[in-house]
C-alpha cells in the first residue's frame, strides 16, 4: 500500500465510494435549489421563524458557482482521480461540501442581512475568476490524463 498523508493513494476503482460520494454532494445541491426556490419561505411558516432572501439574485447565482463544481467534482472523480477513495474521505468531505456550499449561499443570498447588497463590477470580475479558474484547473486536469494516458 502506498500511503502518504493519511490518504491511500494506490490505483483502484472504489466505485461506490465515488458514486456515493457524488451522490451525497447531488443531494446537497438539491438542498441548495431548495432553499432558492423557496424553501425558507415554506421552513419559515411551519417553524415560527422568519427567514428570507434578501440577496436572491446573488442567491441564485452561487447556486449556479455550486452546481459548476458539483459537476466538476463529477468529472474528477469518475474520469481523473486514480486512486482510491477511502469512505473516511467521503464522508469528511461531504460534511465539508455542505458546510461551505450551503454556508455561503446562506450568508451570500443575505438570509443574515437585512437588505441586498447591489451587484457591481466587483461580482463580475469575481465570477469571470471563478468560472475562468474553473475551466483552466479542469481543462489542464483533462490535458494532463489526456497526455499521460498517450504517452505511458
Amino acid at each position: 500500500m502506498s500511503e502518504r498523508g493519511g490518504v491511500d493513494r494506490t490505483h483502484a476503482s472504489s466505485k461506490p465510494q465515488k458514486t456515493l460520494f457524488w451522490g451525497l454532494h447531488f443531494i446537497i445541491i438539491l438542498l441548495c435549489a431548495w432553499l432558492v426556490m423557496g424553501g425558507l419561505e415554506s421552513m419559515s411558516s411551519w417553524s415560527g421563524l422568519a427567514v428570507d432572501w434578501t440577496d436572491p439574485t446573488r442567491a441564485c447565482i452561487l447556486l449556479v458557482c455550486a452546481a459548476v463544481y458539483f459537476v466538476r467534482h463529477g468529472l474528477t472523480l469518475f474520469y481523473l482521480l486514480a486512486r482510491r477513495v477511502e469512505w473516511g474521505e467521503v464522508f469528511g468531505l461531504t460534511a465539508f461540501f455542505a458546510m461551505f456550499e450551503l454556508g455561503l449561499l446562506l450568508v451570500g443570498g443575505g438570509v443574515f442581512r437585512d437588505s441586498a447588497i447591489a451587484l457591481s463590477w466587483l461580482d463580475i470580475f469575481a465570477l469571470g475568476l471563478y468560472f475562468s479558474g474553473s475551466y483552466l484547473n479542469s481543462a489542464s486536469e483533462v490535458q494532463r490524463k489526456l497526455w499521460t494516458t498517450s504517452h505511458w
